[in-house]
């Protein structure tokens, strides 16, 4: 049975420079969220049929997922100067300008990570094994977290089309793969 898992990626973005004013460039990274909020809605959120349970299935997004203002596109009929957009984080430190994109993802039910040996109180069972920070062999996510993981960043990459985004980071059912995190898998 499918069940909807959160999932959050980061994307790295480069915002345009123009002539170097900060406002300048703040509008070419809310440009850039726009577009791909707008991508991310047309190709996966729009577009996913529904079955007959009278639901979707694929990928849904939180909305809002951000906003922002942008008041060159407003019109004679708008309230607000307010749009719709994935949030967006400027640059700071080592960390690249970044867009986040959260939501939710149909996957079978699986548990992230397997189960090991576990030693308590002088007895011995196997149990739920925790995630990091201890990566090892026994806390590795399951066959079926890494598939779904790789499945969903073929997705979503393969869904923004206007422009050039790299995902640097994918947390899926309580997994991070990527930036400061375990190597994304191989699809």
């Amino acid at each position: 049975m499918a069940n909807r898992v959160p999932f959050t990626a980061y994307f790295r973005m480069v915002p345009e420079r123009g002539e170097g004013k900060r406002f300048e460039i703040w509008r070419s990274r809310e440009r850039i969220a726009r577009l791909v909020w707008l991508d991310l809605n047309t190709v996966l959120e729009d577009s996913m049929p529904y079955n007959a349970a009278g639901t979707t299935g694929g990928v849904n997004f939180a909305v809002p997922g951000g906003t922002i203002t942008w008041s060159l596109a407003q019109d004679a009929d708008s309230n607000s100067s307010s749009m719709n957009a994935v949030a967006f984080r400027p640059q700071f430190g080592e960390f690249p300008d970044q867009l986040t994109v959260v939501g939710f993802v149909d996957q079978d039910d699986t548990t992230p990570y397997g189960e090991k040996l576990l030693i308590s109180g002088g007895r011995v069972w196997s149990g739920p094994a925790a995630g990091a920070p201890g990566v090892t062999v026994g806390t590795m996510p399951t066959a079926a977290n890494q598939a779904a993981a790789a499945a969903l960043k073929t997705l979503l990459e393969a869904a923004i089309t206007s422009v050039p985004v790299e995902m640097i980071r994918l947390e899926i059912n309580g997994v991070a793969y990527g930036r400061g995190a375990i190597h994304f898998p191989r699809a």
